[in-house]
């Protein structure tokens, strides 16, 4: 499919004056400062200057501003060993149909943290074929002696039928956050998916790499705001505690599957892998 080419264009139905574009920015950052919650809608990664923003951060906006949001196009690009999708969401009023933001978003199976997982024990690592397998090595804080070692982790391939429904969402979510801080006009304020980028890959201010935080999570674990997230997903029109205890432990059962014994421990590459999970146990 073709994209578009009658985008109706802003300049068509009106110019926004400068004081209308900082009023509409002032906006943003109100709503920011007073409404959202930093690792429900969005995110501070170490070492780069713009926060990134979540989908529920975006829906947030969208409502502020009175916009809606609509699929423009679906690319299922899977094949017998991938699962791909490829989105592009428009953004627009639904009064007069004017498209201000036109997002484009894809998530693969193949991606790193969808792609691998770590083994539960030797017998499972032995029992898979050589071409399902692999030592991956990263870095780890040892907290004893207070530095930074490299290990070697055995992995093996993910099914794929565990990951497909939280890659089809989340190339989803790609697009329409692309979309929503094009038509808020808000890329001075947010940036998107850096919580997928490894640290080691982040710079800072300067340029130069992101230097970890010291003690245990430094390690490669997610920050205390980040694991707010995954339970915000999780409990989203929870209807009593019986709800919510009942949707924890299906949480806490997929995670003890991938090899995740606390939430103090979810390595960064595996962050949006629990947060799918959530958002799909509570549309369950």
């Amino acid at each position: 499919m073709e994209p578009r080419t009658q985008l109706v264009r802003r300049e068509e139905t009106g110019i926004l004056t400068p004081e209308e574009i900082k009023a509409r920015l002032d906006r943003v950052r109100q709503v920011m400062k007073t409404v959202m919650r930093e690792g429900e809608h969005y995110g501070i990664i170490p070492g780069c200057k713009k926060p990134s923003l979540y989908k529920a951060g975006a829906e947030i906006l969208n409502v502020t501003f009175r916009l809606s949001a609509r699929v423009a196009q679906h690319e299922d690009l899977s094949t017998e060993d991938e699962i791909k999708h490829r989105f592009r969401v428009e953004v627009y009023d639904p009064k007069t149909e004017v498209i201000w933001g036109d997002g484009l978003g894809e998530c693969s199976s193949d991606e790193q943290k969808y792609k691998w997982r770590e083994t539960l024990c030797p017998e499972e690592w032995e029992q898979a074929p050589e071409d399902r397998r692999r030592l991956k090595y990263k870095k780890r804080w040892d907290r004893s002696a207070q530095q930074y070692v490299i290990e070697a982790v055995q992995q093996i391939r993910t099914e794929l039928a565990d990951v497909a429904n939280t890659v089809l969402k989340l190339g989803h979510k790609r697009a329409y956050v692309h979309a929503t801080i094009q038509a808020t006009a808000a890329s001075d304020i947010f940036t998107q998916d850096l919580e997928d980028i490894p640290p080691e890959n982040l710079g800072d201010e300067e340029g130069s790499p992101a230097k970890p935080k010291p003690g245990p999570r430094g390690g490669g674990f997610i920050s205390e705001p980040q694991r707010k997230r995954p339970f915000a997903l999780l409990y989203k029109g929870a209807t009593d505690d019986k709800d919510r205890t009942t949707r924890t432990d299906s949480l806490k059962a997929f995670m003890d599957g991938i090899g995740i014994q606390s939430t103090t421990e979810i390595p960064k590459g595996s962050y949006e892998l629990i947060c799918g999970k959530a958002e799909e146990i509570a549309g369950a």
